[in-house]
């Protein structure tokens, strides 16, 4: 939404939450140096009840919502939220798999959604034939965690052969600035800190007749090297924090 200004939040009032908070207000800030956050709302997990965050929300009449609820209180959430038309509001949050067929004719067509890579956020040839087999296999499309899952065992299996070994020492050694060709793309791991270039995504929900559930329409892939921390960052929180490596 490039002409918002005024925004709300929610966010589970948990670690997680609070990190995303965090990292969402010193971004915006960065984006919109005029930016407000009008209201936090904070439920805590498994919230049952999101009528008073909701209502509170709307009262201050953000320019657009930014969450990272998740799961069950994200279902929960949208399905109490809907009566209100509180989507009128841009919102994002983790629309993955898992809360879209959960919500089925629900999801909120328009709304935004980021999320780690399943199926429909890239469709490229590697992950077209990854989706039939899994579907052969388990009768069902893979969610983010089947693909992080995949990535993973093959990225462990290029560091094992890079090695010639199992051991753990020569495994991590090995792993460090190793690339692979994922269900996503390519990635490669780096070396100071392990962290994997991976890309994230956003889009829009939407019908599509491929599906008997929406997916997203509109999605950008940004890769994870565009937006981690810099190495000198790293170091710096590395030295406050007491970490030595």
């Amino acid at each position: 939404v490039p002409t918002a200004k005024k925004f709300a939040t929610i966010n589970p009032d948990y670690e997680f939450g609070r990190r995303e908070f965090a990292a969402f207000t010193e971004e915006i800030k960065k984006l919109v140096p005029d930016a407000e956050i009008l209201y936090e709302a904070w439920p805590k997990p498994g919230e049952k009840d999101f009528t008073a965050f909701i209502t509170a929300i709307m009262a201050k009449k953000p320019d657009a919502v930014h969450s990272s609820l998740f799961g069950g209180d994200l279902v929960a959430f949208t399905k109490q939220a809907a009566p209100y038309e509180f989507f009128k509001t841009p919102f994002i949050a983790l629309y993955d798999l898992p809360v879209l067929l959960a919500l089925g004719p629900d999801a909120p067509e328009g709304t935004f959604g980021f999320g780690r890579g399943c199926f429909f956020m890239d469709p490229n040839p590697k992950m077209i034939e990854f989706v039939e087999k899994y579907r052969k296999a388990r009768g069902a499309y893979p969610d983010s965690w089947a693909v992080q899952a995949y990535d993973g065992v093959y990225l462990l299996k290029a560091a094992v052969e890079k090695a010639k070994t199992a051991e753990t020492e020569a495994v991590i050694k090995a792993m460090e600035g190793i690339s692979l060709d994922s269900l996503r793309g390519k990635f490669m791991i780096r070396p100071l800190d392990h962290m994997g270039s991976v890309p994230c995504y956003q889009g829009t929900i939407a019908k599509d007749p491929a599906y008997p559930f929406k997916i997203w329409k509109d999605i950008t892939r940004v890769p994870g090297d565009q937006v981690w921390r810099s190495e000198e960052s790293v170091r710096e929180v590395w030295k406050k924090t007491g970490v030595v490596r």
